[in-house]
């Protein structure tokens, strides 16, 4: 398996523990600001440059003071 291929499974996999965390409706608080999800986090096409691999994803959000 070539090395980018075993990256790219590990982002994976790490990208999938990060959508787990926030479902669509989530509240986040730490008492001064309010955080709330608003649309279910989006992962995009990876990116390979020379040793890296990226894999973007996209969460939506609304923040309130509270």
């Amino acid at each position: 398996m070539p090395r980018w291929a075993a990256a790219r499974l590990q982002v994976q996999a790490i990208a999938d523990d990060l959508i787990s965390l926030f479902d669509l409706g989530t509240l986040l608080t730490d008492g001064i600001i309010r955080c709330a999800i608003t649309s279910v986090p989006t992962v995009f096409t990876g990116i390979i440059h020379c040793h890296t691999y990226s894999l973007p994803l996209s969460l939506r959000y609304r923040a309130h003071v509270i």
